[in-house]
């Protein structure tokens, strides 16, 4: 009789299952900022837990070999969304307040198809919460790029007032701030081109700015609350869900509630990243509560590689060499982590090379979309990556690290200076130009130089690198 109602149950479970794969999925991406490789406890990290994370990689699949398109922020950014290398779409490094970047952009032109505007034609609800950096002013916020409503900050949390922000007429000013000392602010700004008001952001809600500056201390915490909003009405009204959630956590400066503050014992950053498991886990928990836990794809990730040159206040990327802004594997390589109980096998793991370029065209197959068909992208569709066994293997054959460096296979090749962009707490007075070449299969670390022993795999890549094109589609 026992046996009879075990068999009964695990019939039940898959029929269950069965039923959920019928249906379009929810998906939810977790986008954290200047994460490291080895921030979580799963991939690595040392004196410290994240155990609501862990119980997300022990009951869906970890991907060891993930990548972003860009080693900073605003061109990783917009390859996620728009499933395409950055330089593809016009973005090509980091976009700030008030300042036109040096090809003339000042964000992510809306013309550009983003999975936001996938989805939402799919019948999905669209909610960009968090941290957006793809342009501050009115036509490059999210609700021009297929999203139905935004709430978060518009830039990283170290930058200042934009002058094309519009304040909410009920906006909460904070700490002695007014109107008056914003437009001051600027005036100083056009004066002696300092920012003024440095680590004083706005908090917005669609296109109005309702709190300023805002209380970092808060924002981990508030994100998931209007998640988890977002995630019981849609639950409730049975519609299918696109949250894009993107902590502005760990970038520096770090901020952190009463609540985490010195709960680690182990610093600043790690009471960050412990108050980012805790929140991550209140989202996983709502998914659970409203039932839409077994057909719920979640994804955790990282915009890009840690900020080493931010001491105790940034993250490690071991045992990948480098960090944030360099083209060496800790720019690039991010820990990641999909759940998707109806789909993915429980406590897997995938060691393929994929990317976020790749959510475009994964997407579109897993919700049932139709791609425009005039759509460029530069990513491919991995569902059987994230869904299958271990016998699948990459699409990928070919894979760029901006301009300064490409991987074929195993192999990959690297032209430039020694060291990254932003990796060293001081700079060394040498830092020469070099030609090298790792085989990742052996040295995930980079840590042997194979360009002379190998002349002719050096060839081939310096050749596909020096022969790249670019191209773009509106």
């Amino acid at each position: 009789m026992k046996n009879t109602f075990i068999a009964l149950l695990a019939l039940f479970s898959l029929g269950a299952n069965a039923q959920a794969a019928g249906e379009k999925p929810n998906i939810i991406i977790v986008l954290n900022d200047d994460m490291g490789y080895a921030d979580l406890s799963c991939f690595g990290a040392k004196n410290y837990k994240t155990p609501r994370i862990d119980q997300m990689a022990e009951e869906g699949r970890k991907f060891t070999s993930f990548y972003v398109a860009s080693p900073v922020c605003s061109a990783s950014r917009a390859s996620l969304l728009t499933g395409r290398y950055p330089e593809n779409v016009g973005v090509n490094g980091v976009f700030f307040p008030n300042r036109v970047t040096r090809d003339g952009s000042k964000g992510l032109s809306p013309d550009h198809f983003t999975i936001a505007q996938l989805l939402q034609g799919a019948g999905y609800s669209t909610f960009a919460c968090g941290k957006w950096h793809l342009g501050d002013e009115p036509k490059y916020l999210p609700r021009n790029q297929g999203f139905d409503s935004y709430y978060g900050v518009p830039y990283s949390n170290d930058m200042y007032p934009s002058k094309s922000m519009k304040y909410a007429e009920d906006c909460f000013y904070r700490e002695g701030v007014t109107p008056e000392k914003i437009a001051l602010a600027f005036t100083k700004l056009m004066k002696n081109k300092q920012p003024d008001m440095r680590d004083k952001v706005p908090l917005m809600r669609d296109e109005e700015c309702i709190e300023f500056p805002l209380d970092q201390t808060t924002i981990t915490r508030r994100l998931a609350d209007e998640s988890i909003r977002f995630i019981a009405e849609n639950a409730k009204a049975k519609k299918p869900f696109f949250l894009y959630l993107a902590n502005p956590m760990p970038h520096v400066p770090l901020f952190v509630s009463p609540e985490f503050d010195g709960k680690t014992g182990q610093g600043l950053y790690a009471d960050v990243i412990a108050e980012i498991d805790h929140n991550t886990g209140r989202v996983m928990d709502a998914l659970k509560k409203h039932g839409v836990d077994k057909n719920t794809l979640v994804i955790f990730t990282s915009d890009n590689g840690p900020w080493l040159s931010k001491a105790d206040h940034g993250g490690k990327a071991d045992p990948l060499r480098d960090g944030k802004g360099s083209s060496y594997e800790g720019g690039q390589r991010v820990a990641t982590i999909m759940r998707w109980p109806a789909r993915i096998p429980a406590g897997s793991e995938c060691k393929e090379m994929a990317s976020t370029m790749d959510f475009m065209p994964t997407f579109a197959k897993i919700a049932k979309a139709e791609l425009p068909k005039d759509l460029k992208t530069d990513g491919y569709d991995i569902s059987e990556l994230i869904t299958g066994d271990a016998t699948v293997k990459t699409p990928y054959e070919i894979f760029y690290y901006g301009k300064s460096a490409v991987r074929k296979g195993d192999w990959k090749y690297r032209q430039g200076h020694e060291f990254g962009h932003w990796s060293m707490p001081v700079r060394p007075k040498h830092n020469p130009k070099v030609v090298q070449v790792f085989n990742l299969s052996e040295d995930v670390a980079e840590s042997k130089n194979q360009a002379n022993d190998y002349p002719e795999i050096r060839a081939e890549l310096k050749k596909l690198l020096d022969e790249r094109k670019f191209d773009s589609n509106k």
